[in-house]
């Protein structure tokens, strides 16, 4: 790919939907420096925000059908990275017909706080029969001096919770390696 602001400058953003803990993906429309003149839309986020947005899966260069199979892999991967701990994001795309979306096209992504607007139908554009690209993940660790934190509290009868974003296998991954939940804890996850 070669220099990322020279990719980014030949392949500007025409719009964008920003990450929010309540819509929990990052969506953005651009046009691209390559032979089809489409616009690309490109997604990522939590995995299953990103999933149920997909029809097709590229694999080995190919675009198929997002089938049980591919499903079940995808959910078995996602399970172990998450069971380790491991922060994980989707990657979609989808070529917007160019029928539908000709160039000079006005997308709207500012619909103003759509994530919480009762009245927000829809983009003017589609945010599903995208191409599922993949999966990536991440290992933020906690402070080396959580563990002994943890023991400290309890030690002094402090009932610990833990709030996090986190997908809840990520969560109790993080909270099992910290102490938080032991094989002695009654553990409520709550969603």
């Amino acid at each position: 790919i070669g220099n990322v602001s020279n990719y980014r400058s030949k392949n500007p953003k025409i719009c964008e939907v920003q990450f929010s803990s309540t819509n929990r993906y990052q969506l953005s429309i651009h046009s691209t420096n390559d032979q089809d003149e489409r616009y690309l839309l490109v997604m990522k986020g939590a995995p299953e925000k990103i999933l149920k947005n997909c029809s097709t899966i590229y694999v080995d260069g190919c675009e198929i059908e997002f089938n049980k199979y591919w499903k079940k892999r995808y959910e078995e991967a996602f399970t172990e990275l998450s069971n380790h701990g491991e922060r994980v994001l989707a990657f979609a795309d989808y070529r917007l017909p160019l029928n539908k979306y000709p160039r000079g096209y006005e997308f709207d992504c500012d619909t103003i706080n759509f994530h919480v607007n009762p009245y927000f139908e829809y983009f003017n554009f589609p945010t599903n029969g995208l191409r599922f690209l993949g999966l990536i993940s991440l290992i933020d660790p906690p402070r080396v001096n959580v563990g002994e934190a943890v023991k400290k509290c309890r030690s002094a009868g402090i009932r610990l919770l833990m709030i996090t974003g986190d997908h809840p296998l990520t969560a109790a991954a993080i909270a099992r390696y910290t102490g938080i939940i032991t094989d002695h804890s009654t553990t409520e996850l709550l969603f």
